[in-house]
């Protein structure tokens, strides 16, 4: 009798929930339980609302993700495109340059007095100290010789001071080792030009020498060095104290020697 019970017991408890089940959808279809049935179903749509959000959110980060990388792909892309164009307007600038040096060089040697000349181009620049010097891309296979002189756009630059089978070292005339005899254009004053640490210097002038202002500067034949009447600068000041015998010139010459591609040579010329 005593299993009976429990065996009703537990029919009754397994009964239970069913009723409640059956009660509850018994009273959402009355009127007063529709209010009741759409609470709970905006109850249970909460989750799916927040769901949703929630995928799109990550569906949105996502795209922005993807499309931050595409963007940062394009910017290389675009990056090395500009810098590949900036390199090819450099190379033709640089052309340019060159070519326009090279132009003034064969309008020079075509219209100079002077002698024959030959153009060679600048391989190394060598601006440190009081040394200075070019090396050039011609040598005694071009029949390059010691003493030569080098002009860069019409102006006397140096000389050859060495040369070698296929190159040739320039002195130029801001090299301290290197005394360039040279006349004022206006009194025919002859003079000696040196290079060192006030630049380019006029040293040995008479003091009694009527200086012009910006007067020209050419080279003498004095010594066999160079030809005659190379032009090389103009007169910038009087840099002499009244105690010197002799009054001292600072000479102002256009030639950027830093930036030169091109020179001429002159090849007919005695070396000095």
């Amino acid at each position: 009798m005593l299993e009976g019970y429990r065996i009703s017991g537990k029919r009754r408890v397994r009964i239970w929930p069913l009723a409640v089940v059956i009660v509850l959808a018994l009273v959402l279809q009355l009127p007063f339980g529709y209010s009741v049935r759409d609470y709970g179903r905006r109850i249970l749509t909460i989750p799916t609302r927040l769901l949703d959000s929630l995928a799109n959110r990550l569906v949105t980060a996502t795209k922005l993700v993807f499309s931050i990388s595409d963007l940062a792909r394009e910017n290389q892309t675009l990056s090395i495109k500009v810098n590949q164009l900036q390199a090819q307007v450099s190379t033709l600038e640089a052309a340019g340059t060159e070519n326009e040096q090279l132009k003034r060089e064969l309008g020079f040697q075509q219209n100079s007095p002077n002698g024959q000349f030959q153009t060679a181009q600048v391989v190394s620049f060598s601006p440190a100290g009081f040394n200075q010097s070019l090396t050039i891309n011609r040598g005694s296979r071009d029949s390059v010789i010691v003493g030569s002189a080098v002009i860069a756009g019409g102006y006397l630059i140096g000389k050859i001071a060495t040369v070698g089978d296929r190159t040739a070292e320039v002195w130029l005339l801001t090299n301290r080792n290197l005394t360039t005899p040279i006349v004022l254009a206006n009194s025919q004053t002859i003079g000696l030009l040196k290079g060192g640490i006030r630049g380019l210097v006029i040293e040995n002038i008479p003091l009694d020498t009527k200086i012009e202002p910006n007067e020209a500067v050419v080279s003498s034949s004095l010594e066999g060095l160079f030809p005659p009447g190379l032009a090389i600068g103009s007169v910038e000041e009087v840099i002499s104290s009244g105690e010197d015998i002799f009054l001292t010139l600072r000479i102002l010459a256009p030639v950027k020697l830093g930036n030169l591609s091109v020179v001429s040579v002159m090849t007919n010329e005695a070396g000095g």
